[in-house]
Formats: C-alpha cells, structure tokens, sequence
C-alpha cells in the first residue's frame, strides 16, 4: 500500500487471532460487506488479517484514494466493510484490549516498534516464539509506523505460564533489536524496560542518554529509577 504510494492518515492491523477474539462483538455498517454467509457487517470467516483505513481529503481525493485501494487489494480482500458510524468501528477497536486480556484471565504484551518494511516477519517469527513456549499469542497495532502490540494471553494463577511469557518477552526485544526496531513504541522506557535499551543503542548513544540525564537530574530526583538504558 505505502509502496503504491498511498498515503492513509490510519493504517491500523489486526491478525487472524485477534479477530478471532474481538468478532462477535464486530459489527459493521449493514449493506457495506458481506462475509461468505452473507451477513452484511460481519466478520468474514476465515478472515486471517484486518486493515482499518481512514484517508484525508476532499470527497473526490478520499473517493479517489478509496478506490486504488481497493483495486490494489484485488482478491486478497476476503471483503470490504465501510461501517457509517465510524465512531463505533474505533470504539470496538479501543475494546479490543479488555477483550483480549479476558480471554484468559491476563496477558502479556510487548510495544515494539519495527521498520515498516519489517512487520510481517516480526509477526511471523513473534507467533514462532510464544508457540515455541506453549501459549497462544496474538498482536495488532498501527501498521503504517510498524508499531505492535504483540500479545500472549496467560493465566495470572499459573506461574509457569507468566514464566513462559517473561521468556517470550525477553525473545521479543531481541528479535525487534535484530530487525533494527526499538523496544519501546508508544509506551515508554519506565520499568518494566529498563536496562534494555543498550541492547539497540550504541555505546556511544548510551553514554549521551546518561551524561544528558545527569545534566538535567544530577541527584537523581526525578522519576527515580525509570529510563535508564543499562
């Protein structure tokens, strides 16, 4: 799509296991698409992977851009929905997160960011990694920056299973630093990553973050703790 040059202002994925989870409550605009049964504003079955696109412009630009966009999904669009209330797509796509943390009870979820043009085989070799230890896994996230929220689902009771998501985690970072991505997309250093960025930065990159931190926080008072690359 980037490639055709189109240019979206929305560029949002979900996988097939996503899907999955958040359908039954999907519901698009009536008349706009219809699945393989024939019911306008579902979910199409078999549907393996979603892209939710908004465009900017006139009406002729945004009709115009519509249309190559189409076109350029040719057959691999199992449909096309164009719901009329777009406020309730995004609401069902905000929801999307409760929904998958109540699958199983919880979840684990790393923000990673990766060049666009890297995406699909960090979604292919993350699904390879949480499988590898046992748990089902999932991801979507904003396409058009390679942002993702790749997800496995766990139960909080059994510490094996948060064992094998800590372990998955921990393959994450190192596959999304291998592809020349960061660690942290949306959300932030804080925590939970901590120490992790000197695993993408270089040694010299890493002394200017601290040298810049002592300058502005010299006794260490603010946010204490937090964003610290080693």
């Amino acid at each position: 799509m980037l490639g055709a040059g189109l240019r979206p202002s929305v560029l949002d994925f979900l996988d097939g296991a996503t899907l999955e989870l958040a359908a039954r409550s999907y519901r698009g605009a009536p008349g706009a698409g219809h699945d393989a049964a024939g019911d306008a504003g579902a979910i199409p079955d078999g549907a393996g992977f979603a892209l939710l696109v908004e465009v900017d412009g006139s009406q002729a630009e945004a009709e115009a851009q519509r249309a190559e966009l189409v076109e350029l999904l040719g057959e691999a669009a199992v449909a096309v929905h164009e719901p009329g209330d777009r406020d309730a797509l995004w609401r069902w796509r905000d929801g999307i997160n409760p929904v998958v943390t109540a699958a199983r009870g919880a979840k684990v979820s790393g923000d990673v960011v990766v060049p666009v043009e890297r995406l699909g085989e960090l979604l292919e070799r993350f699904a390879a990694i949480a499988a590898a230890h046992g748990l089902r896994s999932c991801a979507w996230g904003h396409a058009g920056e390679g942002n993702v929220h790749a997800t496995v689902l766990v139960d909080p009771d059994y510490e094996a299973e948060l064992d094998a998501a800590d372990a998955v985690s921990e393959e994450l970072y190192a596959l999304t630093a291998e592809l020349g991505g960061s660690i942290a997309g949306e959300h932030g250093v804080g925590v939970v990553k901590r120490g992790r960025l000197q695993a993408q930065w270089s040694e010299r990159a890493v002394v200017l973050h601290e040298e810049i931190k002592r300058a502005f926080d010299p006794k260490g008072l603010m946010n204490p703790g937090k964003k610290l690359a080693r």
